[in-house]
């Protein structure tokens, strides 16, 4: 019985209402993470004395530098932040703005945790020298290496998830959907 349900719950959760929604404020918080990161570099290389004799020659280094970065964590943060807000708790224009603010903070946390969980075999696959014979040890290295990252990611997306949930909350109101989206989190 439950083998028969779980297609159609898969063709519910993949037809819900509120992706391009949720694709909107989950781009809005990548660009959002990415341009603070290279405004954070350039900020750094004008005002640091050991690069201010000739500012202009590190600045050209700034995107191939911030490559890694751009792809870095701020990717799967916002891919969880997609999901959260499609899938499990979609801002809807009848909801209260302490409810908005709510679920941006639980999409930035599962965004956090998704930054987790992709950077822990990352780690590992980009390999941890001396480590990779012991297993248990690799994994503990992997998680500390992760660690970090995410809470970083988590710390940020504090303040910029819920200013884009706000502000998909003020755009749904304005032109209000066809289809209100129901998130999981509304079924229970």
């Amino acid at each position: 019985m439950a083998t028969r349900d779980l297609p159609d719950a898969a063709v519910t959760a993949l037809t819900r209402p509120g992706a391009g929604s949720a694709l909107l404020a989950a781009l809005g918080v990548y660009l959002v993470l990415v341009g603070q990161s290279i405004l954070t570099t350039l900020a750094f290389i004008v005002t640091d004395p050991a690069y201010s004799q000739d500012p202009l020659t590190y600045i050209g280094l700034v995107i191939p530098a911030g490559l890694p970065v751009t792809l870095g964590a701020p990717v799967p943060f916002a891919i969880g932040v997609f999901l959260s807000f499609w899938q499990l708790a979609p801002v809807a224009p009848q909801l209260r703005m302490a409810h908005v603010v709510t679920r941006s903070l639980l999409a930035a946390v599962i965004g956090a945790a998704l930054t987790f969980l992709v950077a822990v075999p990352a780690v590992l696959f980009v390999g941890l020298d001396g480590v990779l014979g012991n297993i248990p040890r690799a994994l503990i290295e992997a998680v500390r290496l992760a660690l970090p990252p995410a809470l970083t990611i988590l710390i940020q997306g504090l303040v910029v998830v819920p200013l884009a949930a706000l502000l998909l909350w003020g755009r749904l109101q304005a032109h209000p959907p066809r289809t209100t989206p129901v998130g999981a989190l509304d079924e229970v």
